[in-house]
């Protein structure tokens, strides 16, 4: 894969098999981390994640891109595959984590957008990996439907996705979904 930030939108780079899916899964399920908020340090009233829980394999702080949480050894198998099927190498991880919707949870619609202060997101490629997704869980990517009733799906897939246009997620459906977004530098040099 070329190491640039693309600005022509989100695709799906590939699909995943169920089995490979639930291999991240259980993986999570073995390292005995809880879900928690979203935002480490504190949530602001309007941020867009403030719905949902997270668990944190890699984070960064946005701005002094010190690390404040570092459990990649515990998903390395994880890691490694995403890595290989992006072909960025797996040391490349910037951020990574679990976002985990409940029944009747949404994300904000927003843009992940550099402020003043950071230029953390001129320095990445994000991924999201999603798994088998019921009809009625809502994925909206670069201001489009992508997911609903099986429009677009992005079921069972790896997207190579541009944070930069505006997404939302909405869960309709009667279950928890769970999904993965790796960040991965795009040099570590920079």
């Amino acid at each position: 894969m070329q190491n640039s930030i693309t600005t022509n939108g989100s695709y799906i780079l590939r699909s995943i098999t169920q089995t490979e899916f639930q291999l991240f899964t259980e993986e999570r399920e073995l390292s005995g981390l809880a879900w928690g908020p979203h935002y480490l340090v504190h949530t602001p009233q309007q941020a867009p994640l403030r719905h949902g829980a997270s668990i944190y394999i890699q984070s960064l702080h946005i701005e002094s891109l010190q690390t404040m949480v570092d459990h990649r050894t515990t998903f390395a198998n994880t890691l490694q595959k995403v890595a290989s099927w992006v072909g960025i190498n797996p040391t490349q991880i910037a951020r990574a984590y679990w976002h985990r919707l409940q029944k009747k949870e949404w994300v904000e619609p927003h843009q992940d957008l550099d402020s003043s202060r950071s230029s953390y997101f001129k320095r990445i490629k994000r991924f999201h990996v999603f798994p088998q997704l019921p009809d009625d869980f809502i994925v909206i990517m670069d201001s489009k439907l992508w997911h609903k009733q099986n429009q677009n799906s992005v079921s069972l897939s790896l997207v190579d996705f541009d944070f930069k246009q505006t997404h939302s997620y909405v869960n309709l459906a009667n279950t928890s979904i769970e999904f993965l977004v790796i960040d991965f530098f795009l040099d570590l040099n920079l």
